[in-house]
C-alpha cells in the first residue's frame, strides 16, 4: 500500500522531526511504500515551482527507505494556485497509485475529495498563531478549518489541539500522534564519541544542563541562561549545554559566548545528536508563554526519556495532562527553576519508570495510526460495495 505524506515544516536533515520519524516508523512496514513532498524554504519551492510551472514534472529519489519527491507546486493560499496545487496533486496520487495521503501542510495544498483513498488531516500545531497579518491568520484559519472537516481521520500533536477543533466544532474525534520514544537508537552508540565529546567540552566531574533542539524566539534559551546564571550560585560545577541551530544562538553567542560554563554546540550530526541527551544530567523544556508553544508536544521530550533522564518544564501543552514521573513541572519563573535544578540534582531516573519505553515508543503510536487507517479503509470499501449493490 502506498502512502503520501505532505510534512508543513521542511524536513530538515539537521533536525529530528516528528513527520520524518513518523515516516521512517511507517516504513519499516514491508507492505508499505513510503512517500514524503521534499519541501525547502518557501520562496525556494516558489522559484521551483514557477519554473516548472508548465513542465508538471515529479522527481522521486529514494533515502533510508522513504521516497521523497519534488513537484512544481506553488507556495499560496490564494484560489488560483489552490486549484493548480490541487489537480497537480490529483495526477501525483493517480501515478503514484496512492491509498493514504496524510496532510499537516497548513497552506497550499487543498485536497480533493476522493473516495479513492483515506485522506488523514495531521494537525500537529497552532499554525494561525505564527502570523501577524489578520488577513494570513483569516485565510489560514477557513483553509484548517475545511481540511480537517473533510478529513477521513484527524491527528493531532497534542491533546490542546484536539480539543480546539472539537470546540470549533469542526471535528467530533480526534487521534493524539506523537513521534515516539525510540529507546533503539540510544542502544550501540559509539562510547569513544561520547567520551571524546566530553573531552572536547571539558564535561567530566561537571553537573550537565542540557538544552537540546532549535532555538528560535520561543524556545526560551535566554531565560534559561539567567535560571542558570543564578543557580550557579548554588551548584559550582554546573554547565549548560545548549546544543542545535537557531537564529536565538547568534545572538545569545555574541552576548554569552564567552562566559566558560555556557556551552554553544550549534547544529551537531544527526546521527550523533543522541549523545549529546546522554551526556545531560538534566533536561531542559524553558519555552517561552505563548499560544503556539501549549500546542507543542517537543521531540526532545521523547529523546530525554530515551536516554532515562530527568527533565525540568513548565506546565504547558499536554504536560499538564500526562502526570510523567521523570519530569518535574515548575511555573516559568527564575527562583522557582533554580530550585527545581537543585532538586534534579540529586534525582535519578528508577527502573519502574521504564514503562514509558512501551507506552509512549514509536513502534506502539504508528502501530495504532495503521490500525486507524485501515478501520477507515475497511469502512471506505464497504461503502463502495453498498453503493454498487443498490445501483
Amino acid at each position: 500500500m502506498n502512502i503520501l505524506i505532505l510534512p508543513h515544516a521542511v524536513p530538515d536533515r539537521k533536525l529530528k522531526g516528528r513527520t520524518i520519524e513518523i515516516a521512517k516508523e511507517l516504513a519499516k512496514d514491508k507492505n508499505l511504500k513510503v512517500y514524503i513532498l521534499e519541501r525547502a524554504h518557501v520562496y525556494e519551492d516558489l522559484t521551483y515551482g514557477l519554473k516548472n510551472f508548465l513542465k508538471r514534472c515529479f522527481i522521486c529519489k529514494e533515502k533510508n527507505n522513504l521516497i521523497f519527491v519534488k513537484v512544481p507546486y506553488i507556495p499560496s493560499l490564494t484560489i488560483p494556485f489552490l486549484s493548480y496545487n490541487q489537480k497537480l496533486l490529483q495526477e501525483l496520487l493517480a501515478k503514484l497509485d496512492i491509498k493514504v495521503l496524510i496532510n499537516n501542510f497548513s497552506h497550499s495544498f487543498s485536497i480533493p475529495e476522493s473516495r479513492n483513498f483515506v485522506y488523514v488531516y495531521d494537525y500537529v500545531d497552532d499554525y494561525v498563531a505564527f502570523h501577524k497579518n489578520p488577513l494570513v491568520k483569516k485565510l489560514m484559519d477557513r483553509f484548517i478549518k475545511k481540511e480537517v472537516e473533510k478529513c477521513d481521520l484527524l491527528t493531532v500533536g497534542t491533546y490542546s489541539l484536539g480539543e480546539r477543533i472539537k470546540k470549533k466544532g469542526w471535528k467530533k474525534d480526534f487521534m493524539w500522534l506523537i513521534s515516539g520514544v525510540s529507546q533503539t537508537s540510544f542502544q550501540n552508540l559509539n562510547l569513544d564519541e561520547l567520551n571524546w565529546i566530553r573531552e572536547k567540552y571539558n564535561l567530566n566531574e561537571k553537573f550537565v544542563i542540557g538544552h537540546i533542539g532549535y532555538h528560535d524566539e520561543k524556545s526560551g534559551t535566554e531565560f534559561l541562561i539567567d535560571v542558570f546564571k543564578k543557580a550557579l550560585h548554588r551548584i559550582s560545577n554546573m554547565v549548560l549545554l545548549i546544543v542545535g541551530p537557531g537564529p536565538e544562538i547568534v545572538r545569545l553567542k555574541k552576548k554569552y559566548g564567552d562566559e566558560r560554563n555556557i556551552i554553544f554546540t550549534g547544529a551537531v550530526d544527526p546521527e550523533k545528536v543522541n549523545l549529546y541527551f546522554l551526556l545531560s544530567d538534566v533536561g531542559t523544556l524553558p519555552y517561552i508563554e505563548h499560544p503556539s508553544v501549549h500546542a507543542r508536544f517537543p521531540v526532545r521530550l521523547l529523546d530525554f526519556i530515551a536516554a532515562r533522564k530527568i527533565v525540568i518544564s513548565w506546565p504547558f501543552g499536554d504536560l499538564k495532562l500526562l502526570n510523567l514521573p521523570n519530569v518535574i513541572l515548575v511555573e516559568r519563573d527564575v527562583d522557582k527553576w533554580v530550585e527545581a535544578i537543585v532538586k534534579a540534582k540529586e534525582l535519578k531516573w528508577k527502573t519502574e519508570w521504564d514503562y514509558l519505553f512501551e507506552e509512549l515508543s514509536t513502534a506502539k503510536i504508528v502501530n495504532n495510526l495503521k490500525n486507524r487507517i485501515f478501520e477507515v479503509l475497511e469502512k471506505i470499501n464497504n461503502e463502495k460495495v453498498g453503493e454498487i449493490e443498490k445501483k
